[in-house]
């Protein structure tokens, strides 16, 4: 019979991705043509101009893109194994880890800093904490805090 001290738990905390990598670099290669193209025939008719505006687009279009997959590619990983509690964060491999003992690790949602922001999600013990969840809404937050209690005290 296995120990369930000893047992396993793992939580990756990933934001909704809407279209992958892959179909952000379709969808502005598409509105990349489609631009250069509208502003190529402008161009044809002697309006210039157009083309270094429609560059500038795209590029403001681009980096907006790769913002926006950036920062959902973030992943939160929390393993409860053993007596201790690993949270590592980062997006493509971790950047960021803390261990906390497991028989002093705490979950806690903490009030908001202000009115009208959420609520945020904290693991605890001995003065250092790391927030997980950040981009969850208020009831998946309050789902998370419930299975990571669990995990921990089981």
């Amino acid at each position: 019979m296995e120990n369930p001290a000893h047992s396993a738990s793992q939580f990756v905390i990933r934001p909704n991705l809407s279209l992958s990598r892959r179909g952000n670099q379709l969808f502005f290669l598409t509105l990349f043509c489609v631009s250069f193209l509208i502003a190529a025939a402008f161009a044809w008719f002697g309006l210039w101009m157009v083309l270094p505006f429609a560059g500038l687009e795209m590029l403001c279009l681009g980096a907006a893109l790769y913002y926006c997959v950036r920062r959902l590619s973030r992943r939160e990983t929390v393993v409860v194994e053993g007596d201790e509690v690993r949270v590592s964060v980062g997006h493509e491999k971790p950047e960021k880890s803390c261990t906390f003992k497991r028989a002093w690790a705490s979950v806690v949602m903490a009030p908001p800093r202000f009115q009208g922001e959420p609520k945020s999600l904290w693991i605890r013990s001995h003065g250092r904490q790391v927030e997980i969840g950040s981009f969850l809404s208020e009831n998946d937050k309050w789902n998370l805090a419930r299975a990571l209690e669990r995990a921990i005290a089981a």
